[in-house]
């Protein structure tokens, strides 16, 4: 398998855990959204645990019936880049590392969740701040 293939795969299981993480968090079952999608359940099991990949056209689906915009599936995963002229997209600093630390994504993942469940976007806007604060200040680009 060449690198290309592996980070296309892992985008492919990060947007199936956070389809996964979602639906939970809002209590929806597989049945549920699987009826939404017109599919069955099994077919929710096999998107979330990465068997299957998720469409463009069922990702947006996906996001109307999990009540969020489809950035939220990828948001903060990639920075855009530019090499020889061309348009690219490297994966931020935060996602790199994940691979060294398996449980890396969870937590992470589990931060992003509960960051967008915050409705106030004064707090979240805070929330961002701080958090940005934090990790310059232990990183040492802040002291």
């Amino acid at each position: 398998m060449d690198n290309k293939t592996g980070r296309h795969q892992s985008v492919d299981l990060l947007v199936a855990n956070r389809v996964k993480r979602r639906r939970k968090h809002i209590g929806l079952s597989q049945k549920t959204l699987g009826d939404g999608l017109g599919i069955s359940f099994q077919q929710v099991q096999k998107y979330e645990c990465g068997a299957n990949r998720i469409t463009a056209g069922k990702l947006y689906l996906i996001s109307e019936i999990l009540k969020v915009p489809i950035s939220y599936f990828f948001e903060e995963s990639y920075k855009p880049i530019e090499t020889d002229g061309k348009a690219g997209v490297k994966l931020r600093k935060v996602l790199a590392q994940i691979d060294e630390n398996p449980k890396g994504i969870n937590r992470t993942l589990e931060l992003f969740d509960s960051y967008y469940c915050i409705s106030d976007f004064d707090v979240r806007n805070t929330i961002f701040a701080l958090t940005k604060q934090l990790g310059n200040y232990f990183s040492g680009k802040e002291k």
